[in-house]
């Protein structure tokens, strides 16, 4: 036995030098494609750790036996050339000089990997558990049981769980399967050995197992076969004199980065780790109208540095130079930037999916035998310089391109490669609301939509189709009328040639100021402005009033003498019954507040009537009426507040406004009425009068006389005493809820406290009517 053990050590260091026999790298099996086993399956099998079955599957279901996990090990130790000499005879009573394994469980019982049984036993068809597979795996590395305190088998697993070879594989106590120890195996090969295998000065260097396997090269991934037409498949290109080598695995997830790989009979079999001291990855931001061509843009739309204006980049699926015409970073695209040597000094440069066309409506079906999309040249998916046309998304095919898709257009600088995103998104449904602030929304079937380049109005009703961010780019359908009455509130004339501008009150319940040509400012400047005429007017290609009309004055009630039929829907004005419909516009105008109302608002008899307009059956267009009761109601509350954001709302009933405020010490939410017309500004402070159920009737600011500015002097629990410019020193009550705003190094408003104001902070306060300090903003 002596002699055995010493000529089995003998072999194994021998063999530690051997070279590597050949091999050929068998497919991927198919019961493990699109697994969390693949990837570890397909190295394993071209490192020669793992073969699949005959009959082209893995079944990692199975679960694996001691002599199966001996070879396993061996082989992943380098050591399978020593197996087959030493195989035969083995030291254990059940392992007959005939089983398969003999070698294997002569290597991993000499290096104490795997253990006997004290019966002098080795069990080979036992099931090998999870914790001893882990325990297997990190004795592979080089541990032993006195290098870890404790008791197996918590000692062993928790030596894998640092060292991570446990991980994406849940250790239970049952027998552990093929494709979870590929997982194992795997997450082993790529740790360090326990021991150094050499010393750079006095530092240690350590060794991955994976090196036993194969040995380790630098390259830099500059192109594939995929971007470069020179370079042939199944190579990759590793030198700028054009010097490529072989690989087995794809690399263009590596392009521009220098990498450490494995390599087995002069072919990459697997990447070790990315060398490169920076990689960069974020989506550009370009929105500039010029897109400036040969710059590199960053999420925040800067120009971003790199080493020199040439450096190679695959842009849109081709290996070309930065500087190369046709390079433009469009908006949105995914940009990642190598710096291999030093970080911040980008030498290579990925760039994908910079579509230079953006959320394009295809008005008809793509066909065989198609040059363009839309008959559009810019849009070329045939003939030169075009080879290549990749199409992704919602179909993978030209042909299954159809109307009413939205596509995104790339192409390669020479043009020779085109990519095609399908967003083939859509919502059926009805417009009931639209908010139009930094952002316009739109409301459909309860949920909301951001609008991009297009115009969506309430009641528009259709199909909308979406861009791949989910916005509204297109409407198919029935679109809402447009508005056709107002009210002339103001007008005013700059010229024949730059014509002038008119204010309406306008059937959306909105105060809205249009540019309008001569001849309209001309007539609005006059009579309507000083008697604020019930108006009809239209709209150019440009939205400029091209025609008004007067129907009748607003300022005086004209008819008193009327009686209305609540049931029938008809008021008789002047001995003439006029019907009114949903589709009567309403205007009610009293002590100059002016509001839309709706046909069930109007409830009494008789209505003071101002102007109308009827068709031909004395159906009712449009309505103005004086009535108190429909009025703006006096309000039940005013809170005292700080607006942080106002968004406009448009519904079917008109428009009214969402506030976002700090008041009461909390930040809030409030509505405005339909038809409001005071003006409201970001980072002001407002008295908010509320009706009673909380809507915000007006908004004034606080005045000047109200405010007041200087330092902190003194502060208690219910006050606080502030020196104004003069030196004059001040108290203040605090008054109930008081809301103290504090603002950021950009700007951004944010609630603060009591505590923010220290003896000498400067301050600016806002009064109540009590000449309480209602809001504190502290500078």
């Amino acid at each position: 036995m002596k002699r055995f053990k010493k000529a089995l050590a003998l072999v194994v260091v021998f063999t530690l030098v051997l070279g590597l026999m050949p091999m050929a790298f068998a497919s991927v099996p198919q019961d493990i494609k699109g697994t969390k086993y693949e990837k570890a399956v397909e190295t394993l099998m071209r490192l020669g750790v793992v073969n699949g079955y005959p009959d082209g599957t893995y079944k990692p279901e199975r679960v694996v036996t001691r002599a199966e996990m001996a070879k396993l090990l061996v082989v992943s130790l380098g050591l399978e050339d020593a197996a087959k000499l030493v195989a035969g005879t083995t030291p254990f009573k059940d392992v007959t000089t005939n089983h398969w394994a003999t070698g294997y469980i002569n290597i991993a019982a000499n290096l104490g990997v795997i253990k006997g049984y004290p019966d002098g036993t080795f069990k080979p068809e036992a099931v090998v558990s999870y914790p001893e597979a882990v325990t297997m795996l990190v004795r592979a590395l080089g541990y032993k049981d006195t290098d870890l305190p404790g008791t197996w088998p918590t000692n062993y697993i928790s030596k894998a769980v640092m060292l991570g070879v446990t991980k994406g594989v849940t250790v239970a106590l049952t027998g552990a399967n093929r494709g979870d120890v590929a997982l194992l195996l795997m997450n082993t090969l790529n740790t360090n050995m326990k021991d150094p295998v050499g010393y750079e000065g006095t530092q240690p260097v350590y060794a991955k197992l994976i090196s036993r396997l194969a040995a380790t090269e630098t390259i830099q991934v500059l192109a594939t076969s995929s971007v470069d037409k020179d370079v042939e498949e199944g190579t990759v290109m590793i030198k700028d004199d054009g010097t490529t080598m072989k690989t087995a695995i794809a690399l263009d997830g590596y392009l521009g980065r220098k990498v450490k790989v494995y390599v087995k009979d002069d072919q990459i079999v697997a990447v070790d780790s990315v060398l490169s001291a920076e990689v960069k990855t974020f989506t550009a931001k370009n929105e500039s109208e010029s897109k400036v061509a040969n710059k590199v843009y960053d999420a925040d739309g800067n120009v971003v540095a790199t080493k020199s204006a040439d450096i190679p980049v695959v842009y849109n699926g081709v290996k070309t130079k930065l500087n190369a015409p046709g390079v433009v970073v469009y908006n949105g695209a995914k940009v990642t930037l190598i710096a291999n040597e030093k970080k911040g000094e980008y030498d290579f440069a990925v760039i994908e999916d910079a579509f230079e066309y953006q959320g394009i409506v295809v008005n008809k079906d793509v066909k065989d035998g198609d040059k363009f999309i839309n008959g559009n040249s810019a849009l070329r998916i045939a003939g030169d310089p075009v080879k290549t046309v990749i199409v992704k998304g919602a179909v993978n095919k030209l042909t299954d391109i159809k109307k009413n898709d939205v596509i995104y257009y790339a192409k390669s600088a020479d043009g020779s490669k085109v990519t095609i995103l399908v967003v083939r998104d859509k919502v059926e449904g009805k417009v009931t609301k639209v908010v139009t602030g930094d952002k316009t929304i739109a409301t459909i079937n309860g949920k909301d939509y951001e609008v991009s380049g297009v115009t969506v109005k309430v009641d528009d009703e259709g199909t909308f189709v979406l861009n791949k961010e989910g916005k509204i780019v297109y409407f198919i359908g029935k679109a809402a009328a447009e508005e056709k009455y107002g009210i002339v509130l103001a007008a005013e004339v700059f010229g024949q040639i730059s014509g002038g501008k008119v204010q309406l009150f306008t059937a959306a319940g909105e105060k809205k100021t249009f540019d309008a040509v001569y001849d309209v400012a001309t007539v609005a400047d006059g009579v309507y402005e000083t008697n604020k005429y019930l108006v009809t007017y239209k709209g150019d290609a440009d939205g400029k009033l091209s025609e008004i009309k007067g129907v009748g004055s607003t300022n005086t009630i004209q008819y008193m003498d009327t009686t209305y039929d609540k049931d029938n829907k008809f008021i008789t004005i002047s001995n003439t019954k006029y019907y009114l419909t949903e589709s009567t516009v309403i205007f009610n105008v009293y002590n100059n507040d002016y509001k839309v109302v709706k046909l069930a608002d109007l409830n009494k008899t008789p209505i003071d009537v101002v102007a109308f307009e009827a068709d031909g059956y004395n159906v009712l267009k449009a309505l103005v009426i004086s009535e108190a009761s429909l009025a703006q109601p006096t309000p039940e509350t005013t809170e005292y507040a700080y607006v942080s954001k106002v968004a406009t709302i448009k519904t079917s009933d008109g428009t009214s406004y969402e506030i976002t405020a700090f008041a009461k010490g909390m930040k809030k939410t409030y509505t405005t009425k339909v038809g409001f017309t005071d003006t409201i500004n970001a980072n002001s402070v407002v008295k908010l009068q509320l009706d009673k159920n909380g809507i915000v009737v007006s908004a004034p600011p606080v005045s000047v006389s109200s405010t007041v500015t200087g330092t902190v002097e003194e502060i208690s629990a219910g006050g606080f005493k502030i020196k104004d410019n003069n030196n004059n020193i001040k108290p203040y009550l605090f008054a109930d809820g008081v809301t103290v705003i504090t603002v950021d190094a950009e700007g951004k408003a944010k609630l603060g406290g009591v505590g923010d104001l220290a003896k000498g902070t400067n301050v600016t306060v806002y009064l109540d009517n009590a000449d309480k300090a209602a809001v504190i903003k502290v500078n």
